[in-house]
């Protein structure tokens, strides 16, 4: 994946690749889907990474969960980039 690009359709389309695997016969557990996903998102990720595989048990961890942390982290550094670019207008 590539911070220059949306993350949700990179994910989107991560995703949809997993399903077409499973349909085609391959067994990947939920655990390892999210664990695929993850080592997909984008290096400036890797504390966000390391921060939810440091609390979240690897057995337990869900697609669903990735999708939300990484999309609840980009849209945190998109207002933090809009709050940092209207405070250098108003110096």
């Amino acid at each position: 994946m590539s911070d220059s690009k949306p993350l949700q359709d990179q994910m989107n389309k991560i995703v949809t690749r997993l399903k077409e695997v499973i349909a085609g016969g391959i067994k990947l557990d939920e655990s390892t889907q999210a664990l695929i996903l993850l080592s997909k998102v984008p290096e400036t990720y890797q504390t966000m990474v390391s921060a939810l595989m440091a609390t979240v048990k690897l057995t337990k961890l869900k697609v669903e969960t990735v999708v939300n942390k990484i999309l609840a982290e980009e849209s945190l550094r998109r207002s933090a980039e809009i709050a940092r670019s209207l405070w250098s207008l108003w110096r």
